[in-house]
């Protein structure tokens, strides 16, 4: 097998760079800054740069044969490109209790390999009748939390250098990571965060880390919201910054909307409060609180033991029961070897 990861500019790598440490496979990257970023966080797998011009049909033909990919949107175009020349195995990136996309699939891209972390996105994936066009789902479990513990002072070390020593005292650090502006508007953002860093008390530091989407769809907003911060000793907001769990690590509680993060923090066993439309539950409800305007009424680092409960059982079924490298690795390798390339006609 002649495989790589490929990312571009809107999906970071913390999702694929464990995947290719597993798999020993290059990570192939098109956007210059993310590259640069990669080298610095990730120096336990292979990056290539690939410049847009020269990625394309001839170089991704000559160099392999399955590429793993996280983008919807761009594995289409690619399978259109390499008409059945090429495997097109999916990677999630992330586990969020968004349903914008299940409701936006292109079905060209239901044909090939799909991973999941574990039972509750195959129950989705059934839900919303895209299980049954899958040909092959393989079960990897949380090999991003396995990768992290790994390297796990590297990580940490890296973290505390470029984020926590960079407030002013050290003290107890609330994350806030609001998701992008999706077609169900699913994020916080907008309407809270600004009101959020005027209401901060002085014995927290708050860490904003804001969705690359955000800077994509919402520019000016994220642009005010990153240089406003810049004036506060005790906040600070991260664009592109890849790896969460050193963050979650280092945090003593998580506020959230809709992100895929909220089921990262289940790993941590940490207090969760919630920005939640009233209309709109989710499963992460039972793991944490609900807060209104001025969240830091409500927040404590203290966590009760029936919100740790509830976090380990959703832990479970987001995730399953641990994998080692080998036998996903194994599982992988005998769905490329049981079904055929992607055709699109």
């Amino acid at each position: 097998m002649r495989a790589a990861a490929v990312t571009n500019s809107f999906t970071h790598p913390d999702h694929l760079a464990p995947l290719c440490h597993m798999m020993d496979i290059p990570l192939i990257i098109t956007d210059p800054a993310l590259y640069e970023l990669s080298l610095n966080h990730y120096p336990q797998i292979e990056t290539i740069y690939c410049d847009h011009l020269s990625f394309g049909h001839d170089f991704l033909k000559t160099n392999f044969d399955t590429l793993f990919i996280s983008g919807k949107r761009w594995t289409t175009e690619l399978a259109h490109l390499l008409r059945g020349q090429m495997r097109f195995i999916y990677c999630p990136h992330g586990n969020s209790d968004k349903t914008y996309g299940f409701k936006h699939i292109d079905p060209h891209l239901l044909h090939d390999i799909h991973l999941v972390y574990g039972p509750q996105m195959l129950r989705y994936l059934d839900q919303h009748n895209v299980l049954e066009k899958i040909q092959k789902t393989v079960i990897t479990g949380n090999y991003r939390y396995r990768f992290y513990k790994q390297f796990q002072r590297h990580f940490d070390d890296l973290a505390e250098r470029e984020i926590f020593s960079q407030f002013e005292k050290n003290q107890p650090t609330i994350l806030y990571a609001p998701t992008w502006k999706d077609s169900e508007n699913s994020t916080s953002f907008l309407d809270h965060c600004q009101s959020m860093i005027q209401a901060l008390p002085k014995h927290f530091n708050l860490l904003i880390k804001l969705h690359p989407l955000l800077e994509k769809y919402q520019p000016a907003h994220t642009y005010y919201i990153l240089e406003h911060c810049k004036k506060y000793p005790n906040i600070q907001a991260l664009l592109n910054y890849p790896a969460i769990y050193p963050i979650l690590n280092r945090c003593c509680a998580y506020l959230g909307d809709y992100s895929s993060i909220g089921y990262d923090v289940l790993a941590f066993n940490k207090p969760m409060f919630f920005l939640h439309k009233a209309d709109r539950k989710t499963p992460l409800d039972v793991c944490g609180i609900p807060i209104g305007e001025n969240p830091f009424d409500t927040i404590t680092t203290i966590q009760t033991d029936a919100y740790k409960q509830a976090q380990y059982e959703l832990y479970q079924d987001a995730f399953g029961e641990k994998r080692t490298p080998k036998d996903i690795r194994s599982d992988i390798l005998a769905a490329i070897q049981t079904t055929s390339p992607l055709e699109v006609g």
